[in-house]
């Protein structure tokens, strides 16, 4: 149950981002860790 709350109070923020940019944000990230 613990992790479900914890989505629910994200869940405000998260849906004000769009999804194209958290998908972007995980791309840049691995992209970063490839390079080093």
């Amino acid at each position: 149950m613990s992790l479900m709350d914890g989505k629910n109070v994200r869940s405000p923020k998260l849906k004000r981002v769009p999804t194209e940019l958290i998908v972007s944000s995980i791309i840049q990230k691995r992209e970063l860790k490839r390079s080093t």
